[in-house]
């Protein structure tokens, strides 16, 4: 009571503001109206499509206060009153006006109302026109209805679910919901079941019916649908409700619509795999029970039977007796719902296999022209039979023709595209015999569906063109023939021509063979045949680079003095005037191993003493070296016998050309530039920088 007045009292605030004055309040309870502020107590509440009630014809809902009730009240105007008592016949436009007229939004009658839409339906299917009066066949199920809409005043409906009820009894509150179907239309009714001191109660909620399809559809599927109106019903009450609602219940007397419910949908036809989903989106499995038909609720709205009983203790009203029961007297189904085999998605598979014989092995064969030969040859000796057969001369045993060998290329063509495109050739032969509109097209997965194949007279496979109509063009050029790049015999073909081109220029032989085959990738399959030819192999062999050594550790010695470890090398000649001619020096590069200083001296000959005596020359300038590295000159080896000399003549005149201390010399083995430092590199820079500033200029000496 203080929660509604003070929320009645916030709306007159709110509204008092924008100038909005409100009055006219309603409700059940006296001292909540006076706490408001309402001095004019209606005894009830017409809930109607409009305001005027005299205008229209409408049976609306009326809410008494004080007894806290629903009634039906029927208000139509005077011309409608002679039809609604039965003492005309109806036409067509004034049936449908007095049956969509009824305003039941809860389906709280909706056992009344679904029968008068199923009469509406069969009017349709009569196919009468608008103003025309109703059949007389349906005349007395019209009668029938309009003695149950005068009646309908008489019902009496609780607004509160259970009145005089605490709000701890709701912590049982359990949703039963009730679904049958019939040829003319299905329902779903749903109840609240509570157990208050342990006394059961059973009230009306909401309930909904619609009209079979004018299209037939089987019951099952109908029950199904049922099952789906049940499910959407369920789903709204408790959206639309803030009671926490414990337990759910749906019950069917379909076993067929249970049998889908708890299968696997995927089994069935989309009719029933997607409503068997929705179902199961919105319940579980086990809240799905069987109840007997003469059980269920819902039946009565679907099947006019005697006649809907539409008082306040019938069964539609008060729910089913066995709801009041324990729940293990409640209906159960003996047997277990098994699968149905009804509505079964049915599943054909049409394959026809393509058994390939095969004739000929083509893993005996290394070369493309013995596999032709072979064929030909086996081609000659069942010709040859066939002639003796016939009695006929044997054909001729000489060398083999131009004719005989086409005729075993076109047999290993067929060899190998039966074994690569089994499929496709089938289709190919059943389009030979089918009109142009009537032809079947390729698999998606096939590899020949973007090329166009087509059989010629000898049933090889051949890819169509846009040159088909070039008078100067092969038959080969025009029309390739098609063969699998993976196939053993395609890759003799290729070896073929890649021997007929001598091993070489690989683009020639794709270009070659285009001319004659559409192979794909043919690159690529070119690339893997040259990389598999012996020949190939033998003859291209590059030789393997080997790793270069490590530098010696000459080249890496700190702290010591330059030109310590020497490299020395010839560059020249040099033309140098000498008088009236012109004689010819060297230069001695000496090249220092660490910091890859320089030092130039001339030669005037390439012999051993002169030689020796740019050594002294550098000894002089640079100091002894304690290794000299040069390659194996005449001159140098020379040299280097002489040093040997002259070291066992320690202390003679010649050795204070080398000092005291002994020098070694080291030839550098051949093929290894790394051991002579970086003389190498910078003899090749000299001698170019050099000409850069002389030229062709001959000085002096």
């Amino acid at each position: 009571m203080k929660e509604a007045v003070q929320i009645a009292q916030q709306v007159k605030e709110i509204h008092s503001k924008a100038g909005f004055h409100i009055r006219n309040w309603l409700s059940n309870s006296s001292d909540l109206l006076t706490r408001v502020g309402e001095r004019n107590v209606e005894t009830s509440k017409y809930f109607a499509a409009t305001k005027s009630t005299t205008s229209e014809r409408v049976l609306g809902i009326i809410w008494k206060p004080d007894p806290d009730i629903f009634v039906f009240q029927g208000l139509f105007r005077e011309e409608m009153l002679p039809l609604i008592h039965g003492n005309y016949i109806t036409t067509k436009r004034q049936t449908l006006r007095i049956v969509m007229s009824i305003f039941d939004p809860l389906g709280l009658v909706a056992v009344f109302v679904v029968h008068g839409k199923m009469l509406i339906q069969n009017i349709w299917r009569s196919k009468i026109g608008w103003d025309e009066r109703i059949p007389d066949e349906l005349v007395s199920q019209w009668e029938r209805w309009l003695t149950l809409l005068q009646q309908l005043e008489q019902i009496q409906i609780p607004r509160s679910y259970f009145p005089g009820s605490s709000s701890e009894i709701y912590r049982s509150l359990e949703l039963h919901i009730f679904v049958d179907a019939s040829e003319e239309a299905f329902a779903a009714v749903a109840y609240f079941r509570i157990i208050e001191q342990q006394t059961v109660r059973c009230v009306l909620v909401s309930a909904k019916t619609k009209v079979a399809p004018l299209k037939p559809i089987s019951i099952p599927r109908l029950e199904l649908m049922a099952a789906v109106l049940g499910v959407k019903l369920a789903k709204s009450i408790e959206e639309y409700h803030t009671l926490a609602i414990t337990r759910r219940v749906f019950w069917s007397d379909s076993s067929t619509a249970l049998s889908w419910i708890r299968s696997d949908q995927r089994k069935y036809r989309q009719f029933v795999a997607f409503r068997v989903t929705e179902i199961l989106e919105n319940s579980q499995v086990d809240e799905w029970r069987w109840i007997p038909s003469r059980w269920n609720v819902a039946d009565e709205a679907t099947k006019w039977g005697k006649r809907p009983s539409i008082n306040n203790s019938s069964c539609w009203f008060q729910a089913p007796a066995f709801l009041y029961q324990h729940p293990d007297l409640w209906p159960h189904q003996d047997l277990r719902v098994t699968e149905t085999p009804e509505e079964l998605r049915p599943i054909h598979i049409h394959h026809q296999i393509a058994l390939v014989e095969q004739l000929i092995v083509f893993g005996r064969f290394s070369k493309w022209e013995r596999l032709v030969r072979a064929v030909a040859y086996v081609l000659r000796y069942l010709w040859n039979l066939r002639r003796r057969v016939k009695k006929q001369t044997a054909g001729t045993t000489n060398w083999l023709n131009q004719d005989e060998l086409r005729k075993a290329e076109s047999e290993i063509f067929k060899q190998i595209q039966q074994e690569a495109y089994g499929d496709e050739i089938i289709t190919l032969i059943r389009n030979k015999q089918l009109p142009m509109e009537q032809q079947l097209g390729l698999e998606k997965t096939s590899k020949l569906r973007k090329l166009s194949p087509f059989l010629d007279k000898h049933s090889v496979i051949r890819m169509d063109s846009r040159a088909s109509s070039s008078e100067h063009l092969s038959t080969d050029f025009k029309f390739p023939v098609i063969l699998p790049k993976g196939h053993y015999g395609t890759q003799l073909l290729i070896n073929w021509y890649h021997r007929q081109f001598k091993h070489r220029s690989a683009e020639t032989a794709v270009n070659e063979m285009r001319q004659r085959f559409h192979v794909s990738e043919m690159r690529a399959a070119f690339r893997q045949i040259r990389k598999l030819c012996q020949w190939c192999k033998i003859y291209k062999a590059v030789p393997a680079v080997p790793r270069m050594a490590p530098l010696p550790p000459e080249r890496t010695t700190s702290y010591i003095r330059p030109f310590s470890f020497v490299g020395v090398d010839y560059f020249g000649p040099m033309l140098i005037r000498q008088g009236r001619s012109d004689v010819k020096r060297w230069v001695a590069i000496f090249t220092c191993l660490t910091i890859r200083a320089v030092h130039l001296e001339v030669s005037h000959s390439l012999s051993t003493e002169s030689f020796k005596l740019a050594i002294r020359r550098l000894i002089d300038r640079r100091g002894a070296p304690t290794e000299i590295f040069s390659d194996q000159g005449t001159n140098f080896v020379g040299a280097n016998n002489e040093l040997k000399k002259e070291l066992q003549q320690m202390y003679t005149s010649l050795a204070s050309t080398f000092t005291n201390t002994a020098t070694q010399w080291r030839f550098n083995p051949p093929l290894s530039p790394h051991m002579g430092g970086g003389g190498g590199r910078l003899l090749g820079t000299h001698g170019p920088v050099n000409q850069e500033c002389f030229g062709f200029v001959v000085y002096n000496s």
